[in-house]
Order: C-alpha cells, then sequence, then structure tokens
C-alpha cells in the first residue's frame, strides 16, 4: 500500500508542471487587462455598444471562450459574448473574492452557457479603489484536451479526473465522470453547489471507494472498483484547491477485486503499469516547466514571450491609446564576474537580479530572460515616462544589492534602453529600438537608462 502511496505522489508530481502552467497563464491575465486604461473605464463610462467589440478582439487574441466585466453591483457591463451583459453574477464566489481584491479562480456550469468553464476574475481598480470585476472563462474541454494529450490515457492503462475544492469532478477522460463526486457531500457543500449554481446534478453520484490512504504531504491512495478500474492515486494541483485523480485499469474485474484485498500487489501492478509512462512523462513535464520560466532567474523564457507577446503587440495597434512599452536591461561587465569569481557566482547574480526585476514591476509586466545576462520587461498599458521610472527603479536596486558567492561579495550594475511600441511595428522591430537604446546607455557609461528621445542620462 506504501508502494502505492509513492506512486500516487510521483505520478501527480509529473504531471503538475503542464497543468499548473495552464491554469498559470490564464491566472495571471486579469492583473495584465486590468492595467489597461480602456478597462478600468468600462464599469463606469462605457457602453456595451462601444466595449463589446473591444472584450470581443481582446478574448480572440487570448483564446477565451468569454471576457467580460462586472459592476460592483453583480451585473455584467459589457462582455465578449453579448448574451452575458445585464446579467448578474454577485452569487458567484469568484466575484465576491475579487471585490475583495483577490484573483479567484474556480469551476461551474455557466449559467448563461450552459456549458462548464473555468473561471478566473480579478478586481478592476481606479485611483485607488476597487470599481470593478474583469473576469475570463474558458470551457472546461480545453483542460480536457490538454490533460488527453498528456496522457494518452487508453494505450497507458491510465485514466484521470480532476476535482474541484469539494471533491466533485468537473474534467475527466471519461465523460460519464463529470459532476460525480470523490466522496460523500455534506448537507452543508449540497446546500452551497445549488445556491451557486454550480452543476447540473444537485446530488452528485458518489464514486465508489473500498479504501482510503491519506499522507501528510496531502496526497492520498483511493483504492476503489470501478469497472474494469482500481483508483490509485489523488493529489493537490499547486496554486489551486482542487486534486488530480489516477486511476489504474485492470481488464479482469475478479482480478480488480483480488488486488484490492491485497495491497501490495496492487502497488507492484502499478508500477509495471506506469513505468514508462511516468518516465516519459517526467521529461514531458520537465520541458514544460522551462519552456515558460527560466530555473535560474524564475523570469519567463524567450520562447514564452514570442508566444504571449504578439497578442499585446496586435491589442496596442488597435488601441494605440493604451501604451506599450518594453525596457532591455543587460548586467553590466557580466564577463568580468564569470571570469573573475566563476560561473556558479554569475549564476547567483543572475538569479539575484532577476529576483529584483520581480519585485520592482507591477503585477500585470511581464519579465524575460531574454538571452546570456540580457533581460526584458514588457510593460502592457504604460508610455515612456512610466517605462523609465520603473527601469531607474530596477537599476538603483541592483546597484544597491550585495551578493554573496562563497566568500565573495559583489556588486553589479545594471544598464537600460527603453522603447514605446508603434502602430504596425513588429516585435522584432519593438526589440530591435529597445537594443539600441540599451547600447547608447553603454556606450555613455554605463549604469544609467536610455530611452527614445533622451542620450546618456545620468543615473539618479
Amino acid at each position: 500500500m506504501q508502494q502505492a502511496d509513492e506512486r500516487a505522489a510521483e505520478l501527480a508530481q509529473q504531471w503538475d508542471p503542464a497543468v499548473s502552467a495552464f491554469f498559470s497563464r490564464y491566472t495571471l491575465l486579469p492583473r495584465a487587462l486590468e492595467l489597461l486604461p480602456r478597462i478600468r473605464n468600462i464599469p463606469t463610462s462605457d457602453t456595451p455598444a462601444s466595449a463589446n467589440p473591444f472584450l470581443n478582439d481582446l478574448a480572440g487574441r487570448f483564446e477565451l471562450d468569454a471576457l467580460y466585466v462586472i459592476r460592483p453591483s453583480g451585473t455584467t457591463a459589457a462582455s465578449s459574448n453579448e448574451s452575458f451583459v445585464g446579467e448578474n453574477y454577485a452569487f458567484r464566489p469568484y466575484f465576491q473574492n475579487a471585490m475583495n481584491g483577490q484573483v479567484s479562480t474556480y469551476v461551474a456550469l455557466g449559467s448563461t452557457s450552459g456549458k462548464a468553464g473555468y473561471y478566473v476574475a480579478g478586481p478592476i481598480r481606479k485611483d485607488g479603489q476597487i470599481v470593478g470585476v474583469i473576469a475570463i472563462k474558458i470551457r472546461s474541454s480545453s483542460i480536457g484536451e490538454l490533460l488527453r494529450q498528456l496522457g494518452e490515457d487508453e494505450a497507458h492503462g491510465v485514466d484521470w479526473a480532476l476535482s474541484d475544492e469539494h471533491g466533485v469532478i468537473f474534467a475527466a477522460s471519461r465523460d460519464d465522470w463529470l459532476h460525480r463526486s470523490r466522496h460523500p457531500l455534506s448537507a452543508a457543500t449540497l446546500a452551497q453547489l445549488r445556491n451557486e449554481r454550480r452543476y447540473p446534478n444537485t446530488r452528485p453520484t458518489v464514486m465508489p471507494a473500498a479504501y482510503r490512504s491519506d499522507r501528510e504531504d496531502g496526497a492520498h491512495s483511493l483504492f476503489m472498483h470501478l469497472n474494469d478500474h482500481i483508483g490509485m492515486s489523488s493529489a493537490p494541483i499547486s496554486g489551486t484547491d482542487w486534486r488530480i485523480t489516477f486511476y489504474t485499469s485492470i481488464r479482469n474485474p475478479t482480478l480488480a477485486w483480488a488486488y484490492a484485498a491485497i495491497g501490495g500487489l496492487i502497488a507492484l501492478a502499478i508500477a509495471l503499469i506506469g513505468a514508462m509512462f511516468v518516465f516519459r512523462e517526467m521529461a514531458r513535464s520537465q520541458m514544460l516547466r522551462t519552456a515558460v520560466r527560466d530555473p535560474l532567474t524564475d523570469l519567463f523564457t524567450r520562447l514564452y514571450m514570442k508566444e504571449a507577446i504578439p497578442p499585446l503587440v496586435a491589442m496596442h495597434d488597435r488601441h494605440p491609446d493604451q501604451g506599450f512599452t518594453l525596457v532591455m536591461l543587460d548586467i553590466d561587465h557580466f564577463k568580468r564576474v564569470n571570469d573573475g569569481y566563476g560561473h556558479i557566482a554569475g549564476d547567483r547574480v543572475l538569479a539575484h537580479v532577476g529576483a529584483i526585476i520581480r519585485e520592482q514591476i507591477r503585477a500585470g509586466d511581464i519579465p524575460v530572460r531574454y538571452g546570456g545576462e540580457e533581460l526584458a520587461v514588457f510593460l502592457p498599458g504604460e508610455g515612456l515616462a512610466e517605462a523609465q521610472q520603473c527601469a531607474e527603479r530596477i537599476r538603483q536596486a541592483v546597484e544597491k544589492a550585495t551578493i554573496r558567492s562563497g566568500h565573495s561579495v559583489l556588486n553589479v550594475t545594471i544598464s537600460g534602453g527603453i522603447a514605446a511600441h508603434r502602430k504596425g511595428e513588429s516585435l522584432s522591430a519593438l526589440v530591435e529600438r529597445a537594443d539600441h537604446e540599451l547600447y547608447c546607455a553603454k556606450e555613455a557609461g554605463r549604469n544609467r537608462v536610455c530611452a527614445e528621445g533622451m542620450t546618456g542620462q545620468e543615473p539618479i
């Protein structure tokens, strides 16, 4: 039984980066969109006739099922899906949490569309006050498609189910498992689900279980007989209140019951069935993680930049009054650090500078490790003046920082170049202009920031 528990945690751990990356992609979006002046004006001044096309354009570019803005009363002010306009979502927990200043995630059956979806909502602030909520919806089928691509379930004898904080399954490799619960629900929970109008079933059918073993790390094994399956693992998905559960397939029901009675043999069977699957998914999950986040600096990768930034560039082409700027940064004399103190010291400098950048930018800004010691920050909704202030904060923080590597104490500086996106300009052209300003800062003596219209400004 213990071996099965360990296999349960291992399988969930291998899938977690891919699932978490999927959800993280959307969790960041409300904060980024909130920075756009047009979004901040919708709850109080925009009319649906003018705001709906704007939201529809954004929804298309970010591949969303719906994007909508809700007033403090709970009434939808504007939406990419016009049928949402005028609907009241005050009863939804994601709206209530967003009005309290939190970015909130939620899964439910759409009260307007009738289709299951994954929701992310965040507050819209204007002049320091919360004036509304911006919400996005992604269909649950998109989550299911992601996991189907990861698992190739039938070929490996593994089925899966993703369940919410109450244990109700909202995505699964088998359609007949949807909206069933992994364990019996209390009367209070059932009442809550009814009040939230969350699922089509007011009393979800319970998945039968024969044995459950809880672990201190939050994972547990769930041994059960369900047609030709013995369920075997469940563990939390990081960054959410949800769990992913894996079920191994045994085609002979008689053997299934025998294995359920002998926990050690179950663990052995699971290990044999899942071995090739686990090792392959380990490699794939690591690739997914490193494709999004640079493991050294914890900034986004250049590969991620090429996927995430073009929609923002296209959006700025349509709405050039919103502002969109790029800050290119480069650690001064970084080669001297590597040559004089070694590459371990160089890595520590990069990691420290990456942490400073993350601390000095807004939640919706996009920091990228562009290559080597060259870094970038994209600022949606900001012009040159705001970008210059951001770059100067980073420069000053780096200059003041003390970095320790072994017995050595290092101090480094950073130079920056800033360019504002021009309508119709490609991403590569924007990067080239910001890089030119960075070159000007280097030529002017380093440890300074240059932007279009200024040359070689001395550090403040």
